[in-house]
């Protein structure tokens, strides 16, 4: 817990909160603003993750030239920016060409915080470091919406955008403080890095089977939230980052020291568990009772399996393999959008939700068929 760390963790909060503020925001505009349907809703909310792609591995390049810092500082203006122009959006298309802006956005900040907590944190304890980070990301998912609701029934849903927009930007401003961190460049000048690291495939694949799942709870629970007769979706999240948030820190240490591919195989269990819960349990207290079981397999899930990528790499690939790993991330919002958003036109959202279980069991079986095959990357802690 030193002041570099705390402050690359103070910018996090500020920036995934700001992109957590329009998570039920978002779907409720496109479909009783636009007049967009379901599929719509899908492919808007996924629209950035394309562009968050395409940005992710390039970031990683520049994270060695310019630095991680400038990476955060840059895409937290970029997506506050464009969270705050939603509400200027007169139709789909235009919202689809500021979720892209937002997508390149959170491209540059995630892989710039994610590399520099990978810099900073030794190998032993690398998992750890990741855990208690990721709880900002997991918090702006949880918390973020009931600050969107609350603003949205108040004063509208383009204030909600303007709200999250501003978070982000804050979060750029408090990235000013983070340590300014470049690898040491080997005799002879830079090694020019691939722009996709295969040292990130394996685990990158998991984690974005495991998010497609996850996926279909975060886009669909605030529509799905009227057929059970509730107000809104704001009290779900948050007890789904409440649950996440005690798990990342009471059991941050468990990748280190059960190894990282038993606690993706656990987290990825409980992501498919709560998926399939929520779908079969068509009550509020099934919803609730899915977003705790789904919170617990995602609290664990992303740290391990970005430790399982970042420890395979040398210090000069880091920023590269990260760039490679989290691109999965948006790639599985993408993907997840478009799949996912057709499975829920032709059968609903509880449909939706057992194709997000399906995904997650596809994801457990590459994990223990494939990559579980593969050397062990991360160091379990001694006794003691």
């Amino acid at each position: 817990m030193t002041g570099p760390f705390l402050a690359v963790v103070a910018a996090g909060a500020f920036f995934f909160f700001g992109m957590g503020v329009v998570i039920p925001v978002l779907p409720r505009y496109v479909q009783e603003d636009l007049g967009g349907s379901s599929l719509v809703v899908g492919i808007v909310v996924g629209a950035f993750a394309f562009s968050a792609v395409l940005a992710r591995p390039t970031a990683g390049r520049l994270g060695n030239k310019l630095g991680r810092r400038f990476l955060m500082i840059v895409g937290g203006v970029l997506a506050g920016a464009s969270l705050a122009a939603y509400g200027l959006a007169h139709n789909e298309w235009q919202l689809i060409g500021l979720r892209l802006v937002t997508g390149v956005g959170d491209g540059l900040f995630f892989t710039g915080s994610a590399t520099l907590v990978a810099d900073m944190a030794p190998p032993e304890r690398r998992g750890q470091a990741l855990s208690y980070f990721s709880v900002t990301a997991y918090m702006g998912q949880g918390l973020g919406p009931t600050i969107g609701e609350s603003v949205a029934g108040s004063a509208g849903r383009p204030w909600a955008f303007v709200v999250g927009g501003t978070l982000a930007f804050l979060g750029a401003v408090f990235a000013i403080r983070a340590p300014d961190v470049r690898p040491a460049l080997p005799v002879g000048g830079a090694v020019r890095q691939p722009l996709f690291n295969r040292k990130a495939l394996g685990p990158g694949a998991v984690l974005a089977l495991g998010l497609m799942g996850f996926s279909s709870f975060a886009v669909y629970v605030p529509l799905y939230v009227k057929q059970l007769g509730m107000s809104g979706s704001k009290f779900v999240f948050l007890v789904y980052a409440l649950v996440v948030m005690t798990v990342r820190l009471v059991g941050g240490s468990l990748p280190d020291r059960f190894g990282v591919q038993r606690i993706g195989t656990v987290a990825t269990s409980f992501v498919a568990a709560g998926l399939a819960l929520t779908a079969a349990w068509a009550r509020p207290a099934g919803l609730y009772a899915g977003a705790v079981v789904l919170g617990v397999g995602m609290a664990v899930q992303y740290p391990a399996l970005m430790a399982m990528a970042v420890n395979r790499a040398s210090d000069a690939e880091r920023s590269s393999v990260v760039g490679s790993f989290t691109a999965f991330f948006d790639l599985a919002g993408g993907t997840g959008g478009f799949v996912l958003g057709t499975v829920v036109s032709l059968g609903g959202y509880r449909a939706g939700f057992v194709a997000g279980s399906i995904c997650a069991l596809a994801a457990l079986a590459l994990l223990r068929l494939r990559v579980a095959r593969t050397p062990r990357a991360t160091p379990r802690l001694s006794p003691g």
